[in-house]
């Protein structure tokens, strides 16, 4: 009965410590996603790789731009193999990973979404993808990726704030009904 008692004790906080190390885990991925950011724009003149570019290439995402700077090439991830190793690009709460492909407009079964829109000749300064990282005016809010099911967001309304409270349908709130977040500056929180 002590043994059945201490176990009912330990099981919840158990539990409660291994929400905590998955949540980490996602924003350590997130982190490294900055970095990759960073370096990427270090190589291209300040600026973060585009969503598509259907003039340049429609099979060249900003998941394809950005991959050698966070790990190996992109295409060498399977498509649809969900037990497969994705690296940063999984997040712990995610169990049907899929490599990003394509624009589409549905669900993706990534982990993470990026802030940007689609073609190059469309702007908005709200956007992170496909800016200059020195044009960003407060980077410490606008967001740069988050815990997503799409392979990108839109950018309207996005005014720097968290999508949490703004309400951006991409979001996926999957580590307690909460949110992790990169913004443009490279720090990573939780909302």
């Amino acid at each position: 009965a002590i043994i059945a008692i201490l176990a009912g004790l330990l099981l919840p906080a158990l539990g409660k410590a291994k929400k905590m190390a998955t949540r980490a885990s996602c924003q350590n991925n997130l982190k490294q996603f900055g970095i990759g950011y960073q370096n990427y724009a270090v190589d291209y003149d300040n600026w973060t790789p585009y969503a598509i570019d259907p003039d340049v290439d429609p099979d060249v995402h900003w998941f394809n731009l950005l991959a050698p700077s966070v790990g190996k090439p992109f295409d060498e991830y399977p498509i649809d193999e969900p037990s497969a190793d994705f690296g940063i690009w999984r997040c712990p709460t995610n169990r049907e990973q899929k490599r990003a492909t394509g624009t589409g407009t549905g669900k993706s079964q990534v982990s993470y979404c990026a802030n940007g829109w689609n073609h190059l000749s469309q702007t908005n300064v709200n956007r992170f993808l496909r800016n200059r990282m020195t044009s960003f005016k407060y980077p410490s809010e606008l967001f740069a990726m988050f815990d997503g099911n799409y392979y990108r967001s839109e950018c309207w309304k996005n005014t720097g704030s968290s999508p949490f409270s703004i309400g951006i349908t991409q979001a996926e709130y999957a580590h307690s009904l909460g949110l992790n977040t990169l913004y443009a500056d490279g720090h990573v929180a939780y909302l």
